[in-house]
């Protein structure tokens, strides 16, 4: 048995209850409905405690490189102490086991709330075409669109839930890297930080380009498994028509 908040009845319950405050938060001020907006105020607001244990692992990840540097520079000196060594080979050591349980804590339940919002969506998808009328018309969504959204695009929500949470730290650790950077090694570090920033523009539009296509391909994708669903429902009518060949040109 799985808990009450992993179960499709309880996930579908709160995505309505978050889609009728969207509704009326909308209503109030103005502005069109989004569930995408709906559903991130709802994470960040269930997964603010991942906030110190994304803080811990990105230290140690600084740490670790920190004092991997000054055990080569103890190792390249003629005349050092010993302890100096153990010292710093002990801090990568303990910082890399913060990693560790750092990184599995924050993916699981980064990953626990997109499962969530998977499994809302597959309900709400369900649930809906519950109340879809059977004779269908102009405008019904072929039975392809309905497989590809409950197989393919709510995956889509398990990837966001699990980097979503990056979104504000990654800024606050690339400019923690470029102050020590400095520090260490000197202004030449922020040489490779001007090239990081001219290819954010490159970056932003390959992402909207990329956006773009996917969208193309989803619907191909509904199209082809429409067609497929209808092949294999007529396989009878088809080979006894002999549109074997067409089909799979066509597929």
């Amino acid at each position: 048995e799985v808990q009450e908040t992993e179960s499709s009845s309880y996930n579908l319950a709160l995505m309505q209850r978050l889609w009728s405050e969207e509704l009326r938060r909308s209503s109030n001020t103005k502005r069109q409905p989004s569930l995408h907006r709906a559903l991130v105020r709802h994470y960040y607001r269930k997964i603010w405690f991942v906030v110190p244990i994304m803080i811990s692992e990105s230290a140690s990840k600084i740490g670790q490189g920190l004092a991997l540097g000054l055990l080569i520079e103890y190792i390249g000196k003629t005349e050092a102490e010993s302890w100096e060594g153990w010292l710093w080979a002990s801090v990568i050591v303990f910082c890399g086991i913060l990693t560790l349980i750092t990184h599995h804590h924050l993916y699981f339940n980064t990953w626990r709330m997109g499962m969530r919002f998977r499994i809302a969506s597959i309900a709400a998808i369900y649930d809906k075409s519950l109340k879809l009328s059977s004779i269908g018309g102009i405008e019904a969504v072929s039975s392809g669109k309905i497989m590809n959204l409950a197989s393919n695009d709510v995956e889509r929500f398990i990837l966001a839930s699990i980097f979503l949470s990056y979104l504000f730290l990654g800024p606050l650790e690339a400019l923690a890297i470029l102050v020590i950077g400095i520090f260490t090694v000197g202004p030449a570090f922020a040489a490779g930080y001007v090239l990081l920033f001219v290819f954010i523009p490159v970056q932003w539009y390959l992402s909207h380009r990329f956006a773009k296509f996917r969208s193309k391909i989803a619907t191909i994708t509904d199209e082809r498994v429409t067609l497929v669903g209808q092949a294999v429902s007529g396989a009878r009518v088809v080979k006894m028509s002999g549109w074997e060949q067409q089909f799979r040109d066509r597929i």
